[in-house]
């Protein structure tokens, strides 16, 4: 699904999204946008818990930091953690309405920007990254023990098949969770933004995610692109995935000419 575009006092901002169940008997994941008004945010939230409403505890999530938007805080950087501590808020409650279901938990990792700047942060293990002038960049690092390995090693292990890759560390639901967010940078023409949960990541590379961008027509057909590459894997196990894109003054097809950019054929 795709979004018309945006102009919010600076660069004019495009948003395309999917969340698929993979082979899951449902959906966990969620996400929101507000592409519209003094603030623009995107948020996703991928549950934790299974039969104890990993569902409930994502839309909790994505709600309660959605609600912040309508009246936002004096800087990005204060939005973003007010949106992340409302999140952690709304699993709070929601774990306990539903008599403390134990393991009832969920990710969030969202994006806040006034059409010149930009703030993101995160809790868990849903991801952001970056594509700008030609060059992929992880822009959060994952709460979890594969990150705490990589850290320790130096080194920088495929997440692909790694069973230490969603044990999470930190999530939402806690008074307890630890989150990350970021100083405030300027938001650039042509900078690409990628949020997902780890349905998606963890079944294709980075390097992969930057050769399908180049590739694709639209940020709609990026999308539809990454599915099809997670669909062909038929894992058996294949996880809820989802991702929100969103691109400042983007131009259908301009990732095209980033081929020389990546330096790859």
């Amino acid at each position: 699904m795709s979004s018309e575009p945006r102009v919010n006092e600076g660069r004019t901002l495009v948003t395309a999204t999917i969340s698929e169940v993979g082979r899951r008997s449902r959906n966990e994941d969620r996400f929101g946008t507000v592409e519209s008004g003094a603030v623009l945010g995107w948020v996703v939230a991928d549950g934790l818990g299974g039969h104890d409403s990993g569902d409930v505890a994502a839309e909790a999530a994505v709600g309660a930091a959605i609600r912040v938007l309508a009246t936002p805080a004096e800087t990005l950087v204060e939005t973003a953690v007010a949106m992340i501590r409302s999140a952690n808020e709304a699993v709070i409650v929601a774990r306990a309405e539903r008599n403390g279901a134990s393991a009832m938990a969920s990710t969030i990792a969202l994006a806040v920007s006034d059409g010149e700047s930009i703030a993101w942060g995160h809790a868990g293990d849903t991801r952001i990254y970056r594509f700008r002038d030609g060059q992929p960049e992880r822009l959060t690092r994952d709460h979890s023990v594969a990150e705490s390995m990589r850290a320790l090693s130096n080194s920088e292990p495929p997440d692909e098949g790694n069973r230490n890759a969603t044990v999470l560390l930190s999530s939402l639901g806690t008074s307890e969770f630890h989150h990350d967010v970021s100083a405030v940078e300027e938001l650039r023409s042509g900078d690409v933004f990628l949020i997902c949960s780890d349905g998606l990541w963890g079944a294709i590379p980075l390097r992969t995610l930057a050769s399908e961008l180049r590739g694709a027509a639209s940020l709609e057909a990026w999308l539809q692109r990454l599915r099809g590459r997670v669909e062909r894997r038929r894992d058996p196990e294949q996880d809820n995935f989802t991702a929100i894109a969103f691109a400042a003054d983007y131009k259908p097809g301009a990732a095209r000419g980033w081929r020389g950019m990546f330096g790859w054929s």
